[in-house]
């Protein structure tokens, strides 16, 4: 940006012969990045907007006391340093039954463009014997794994009797680090859309310089991912570094050794417990409802409020999640009684 800048005014304004060090046009990186901060900040969050969702929060409350709401505003503090970030947090009674029957392996993931600010929607998601459901969400303003920390911790103290032993994610350190820090001892794993997305994006560029060999590689890395035993995970890294591409090509090498190889345990099919085994191996539960909750209840359109995207949330999404969910365990008994 400062570059951009200096151009701008190298080109644009050469005939007012501005002195170099004149900060009002050559300005410092610090100030460059505090005018950048604000302009975000302002992007993110409306303070009349915010206003309205504390509203709606309230009202929601006093309808619904079994449900559970956290909401936080955006606030600087008086010296214009100290802020807190936007939090949004939100369980029905019903999602946290369902947490606590289903919630041995929690799917987690972030959609985005679900309103006209860059605020990403989290939703924790649990497999049933049906389909899948949306048992907690929350919305946050900033991605850092302790912004990530502070929603969990809201649910974690909601429910106190919930052990939070498995959680599937995809390959974001600041998640990772977020659930391992909040719930000591649970085991993350790597979906596995996810997981071959990011070998698909790696590859594909041209930086990498392992666009060519690309067919020929991802095979031997899915047989390294889908290795049901340690000896068969052990056989396929030694195919690989075998192989002509692996020795010759020492960005592959780095990449794959130190992003892949050393987490092995996060993504080996071998080193998966059984319950993921037998029930999940990828996040496309949670795809579907993200683009669920995109298709049906926001239409496609990314410009609705804070507000009005918690409101469809809250007041449409859910509770017709949890409709369908109900007729589709009623016509599972009815027909399971019409077996002789």
């Amino acid at each position: 940006m400062q570059r951009h800048l200096s151009l701008y005014v190298e080109k644009e304004l050469q005939h007012l012969s501005i002195d170099p060090f004149n900060q009002r046009y050559f300005s410092e990186k610090k100030t460059i990045r505090n005018h950048m901060y604000k302009y975000i900040v302002k992007e993110r969050t409306s303070s009349i907007d915010q206003e309205e969702l504390g509203n709606k929060v309230v009202m929601w409350k006093s309808q619904h006391p079994n449900h559970n709401f956290f909401f936080r505003p955006f606030a600087t503090g008086d010296d214009g340093e100290d802020s807190k970030n936007l939090l949004f947090v939100h369980q029905t009674d019903s999602q946290s039954n369902f947490l606590k029957k289903y919630g041995n392996v929690v799917l987690m993931d972030a959609t985005y463009k679900t309103m006209k600010y860059m605020l990403p929607l989290f939703f924790l998601v649990v497999k049933t014997n049906n389909d899948f459901q949306v048992v907690a969400s929350f919305i946050i303003q900033s991605e850092s794994s302790a912004d990530i920390g502070e929603p969990l911790e809201v649910i974690k103290q909601w429910n106190p009797e919930w052990k939070y032993q498995n959680c599937m994610t995809d390959y974001d350190e600041s998640e990772i680090h977020a659930i391992e820090k909040v719930f000591p001892g649970c085991s993350v794993f790597l979906c596995d859309f996810h997981r071959e997305q990011a070998w698909e994006r790696w590859f594909s560029k041209s930086d990498n310089g392992c666009r060519a060999i690309k067919g020929d590689v991802l095979p031997c890395l899915r047989r390294i991912a889908h290795a049901n035993s340690e000896r068969l995970y052990q056989q396929a890294v030694a195919d690989l570094c075998k192989s002509n591409h692996w020795k010759s090509h020492t960005n592959l090498q780095k990449w794959f050794q130190n992003k892949w190889l050393n987490h092995s345990e996060k993504w080996v099919w071998a080193f998966r417990k059984n319950e993921i085994k037998l029930n999940i191996h990828t996040n496309n539960g949670i795809e579907r409802m993200n683009q669920a909750f995109k298709y049906d209840a926001l239409r496609m359109k990314h410009h609705h409020s804070l507000t009005e995207m918690v409101r469809r949330l809250v007041e449409e999404f859910l509770p017709e999640s949890f409709k369908s969910m109900a007729h589709q365990i009623r016509v599972s008994e009815d027909n399971n009684d019409q077996k002789p």
